[in-house]
């Protein structure tokens, strides 16, 4: 039986500030109604209600529909659960899908799009990759919410100063058009490279 797509949907129909509630209402369900059961399985239901509340509470996005989605994709908890994490919405699966028709690895696509990942991920990925032919080069500067600016970010930033290390490393996680315009300002007053890129990356 698949008991954590079961017990995510339960609490998909709850509020974030009831989930604990919601919690305490399944754990008495499995004490009075499941008598049948022994301890250790009445302790692995509690441990996938407290899986289910980890993914339901994430931070943004709306995780709950992030793991349906990715669970049918998978039919595998582990890698749902991770393609998921830290805030996972559909369009991390949607990000997913485009990665992995790509390069065909399960483990480089929800290295890419987990943590929140989108459709601009994606492109971030695909700009980079078609620039440097790099796949691990790609997937480290897009990873962790890079987004359609992103690769602009490294590109302005490779144009600068010729090293693509240094580029990456100011315009990764997420970096945008204003991150290298935070990397000008800075550099133009201080004409400290190493200085201002740890300044202005996230």
């Amino acid at each position: 039986m698949k008991l954590l797509t079961v017990i995510l949907f339960l609490l998909s129909t709850t509020a974030s500030a009831d989930l604990i509630t919601q919690s305490e209402k399944l754990t008495r369900t499995i004490d009075q109604n499941l008598s049948r059961l022994n301890d250790t399985k009445k302790q692995r239901l509690r441990g996938l209600i407290k899986e289910a509340i980890a993914v339901a509470s994430s931070s943004t996005g709306t995780p709950s529909s992030c793991y349906e989605q990715a669970y049918r994709e998978f039919y595998n908890q582990t890698q749902a659960q991770e393609l998921c994490s830290g805030g996972g919405t559909v369009e991390t699966v949607a990000c997913y899908k485009k990665m992995y028709s790509e390069v065909y690895n399960k483990d480089l696509a929800i290295r890419l799009c987990k943590r929140g990942g989108t459709v601009g991920t994606y492109n971030c990925y695909k700009a980079t990759y078609s620039d440097v032919y790099n796949k691990d080069f790609a997937v480290s500067l897009c990873e962790n919410r890079g987004n359609d600016e992103t690769f602009q970010c490294y590109k302005k930033m490779y144009s600068n100063v010729y090293n693509k290390e240094q580029a990456k490393t100011l315009c990764m996680n997420g970096g945008t058009l204003q991150t290298y315009s935070c990397y000008e300002n800075m550099y133009s007053q201080t004409y400290n490279r190493d200085r201002s890129i740890q300044t202005c990356k996230n």
